[in-house]
């Protein structure tokens, strides 16, 4: 992310998965962020139906 640094927000939550990903899949596209970035990340998953399961 270019712009990662205009990213001041402690924490940054992610919901409204598309069901084409798996949950691991997400959580692989989390970990490929810039670490300063990834560390505020939270994603709501409970809940989350994959077509993946």
């Amino acid at each position: 992310m270019e712009q990662a640094k205009w990213i001041r927000n402690k924490t940054l939550v992610l919901t409204h998965f598309s069901p084409r990903y798996s949950i691991e899949e997400i959580r692989q596209g989390i970990s490929k962020l810039q670490p300063q970035i990834s560390a505020k990340v939270v994603a709501l998953t409970e809940g989350f139906k994959s077509m993946h399961l």
